[in-house]
This record gives C-alpha cells, structure tokens and sequence, in this order.
C-alpha cells in the first residue's frame, strides 16, 4: 500500500507525538520516584554514555545497510540514519510492533520497500539475538547455571560454530584481495 507523501509525513509525526505523548506520561506517572532517586551526574561519563549511544546506534544503521546491500538495495547512510531515528522514537509506544511499522511507512522515502524493509530488520534483529545468547553464555558465571551448568559448558563450545554458521561466505565474492 503506497501512502502519499502528505498521509505519509502525518503518520509519522502521529507516531511522534504518540511516543512523546507515551514518554511524558510515564515521567509523569513515576515523577514521585524520580524525585526520591539520589542523582549523581558526572558530566564527564554522561557526555561519554551519550557518544558511546550515539556510536551503537549509527553502528546499527551501518548493519542494516551492509543488510540491504545482499538483499539488491543501495541506500544512502543518511536516508536509512534518519528513518532509523525517527522510527526508533516509537519504541516508546506501548507494543514491539511499532518500530516495524514505522521503518516500513518510512522506509519508501529511502527509496526501500516495506517487505525489504521489514524482513532486513528481523534479519538483524536474529543477528542481534544470536550475538547476545553468544556473549550471554561467556558471560554468565557457571555457578549461577545450577544443574544447567552441562548445558552452559555446551553452549560456550557450539558458540564459536554458530558464529561461523552465520559469517558470509566469501567463494564468487566480487571484492577479491588477490592480485
């Protein structure tokens, strides 16, 4: 379904003020608590925490685009930064689905399908998941694990096989390195 670009910008900024509007209700509803919490702001790890975000964040689109270049569509990091941005504001809707929607209404100004959109993005929510089970299972102290500790010891030798299952193949790969 093709929506015109009027529709399209109205839906978007709904779903903004729809996330704003969630935000500001929830800081409202929890204003006692947070008035109550001690805050200890050091500028300097703040500033840090908000540049490592930042970085994480346009890491992400980064993924998503290496994404959309196997699945045919060369988009522009900008096109995909700002519909990732924007999309990413309706995570504060109440429901998962949201963010989906939003990339694939907003993913045509980019020059992308809504099918490409939506299927590149549980491509990458799966990478993301197995990556975080990987580093989970390192990470998770084996006496923590209980009588799933056999399981744990299991799981830490198949990971590295999993991320190789994953790795691209490079056989037929246009970009050669030999001379």
């Amino acid at each position: 379904m093709k929506l015109s670009p009027g529709l399209r910008r109205l839906f978007t900024v709904a779903l903004d003020a729809g996330a704003f509007l969630f935000l500001g209700r929830t800081i409202w509803l929890n204003a006692g608590q947070l008035r109550g919490f001690r805050w200890d702001v050091r500028p300097g790890l703040l500033v840090l925490s908000v540049l490592l975000l930042s970085a994480v964040l346009l890491w992400g689109v980064a993924v998503w685009r290496v994404l959309l270049r196997r699945f045919g569509a060369d988009v522009p990091f900008r096109a995909l930064a700002r519909a990732w941005f924007l999309a990413n504001l309706s995570r504060y809707i109440p429901g998962v689905v949201w963010q989906f929607v939003s990339l694939a209404q907003l993913g045509p100004s980019a020059g992308l399908t809504p099918a490409t959109t939506v299927t590149t993005l549980l491509v990458q929510m799966g990478f993301l998941l197995l990556s975080a089970g990987v580093v989970g299972v390192w990470f998770l102290p084996a006496e923590y694990a209980g009588e799933l500790n056999p399981v744990l010891r299991a799981l830490r030798w198949a990971s590295p096989f999993a991320l190789i299952s994953v790795f691209p193949s490079t056989k037929g790969s246009s970009s050669s390195c030999a001379t």
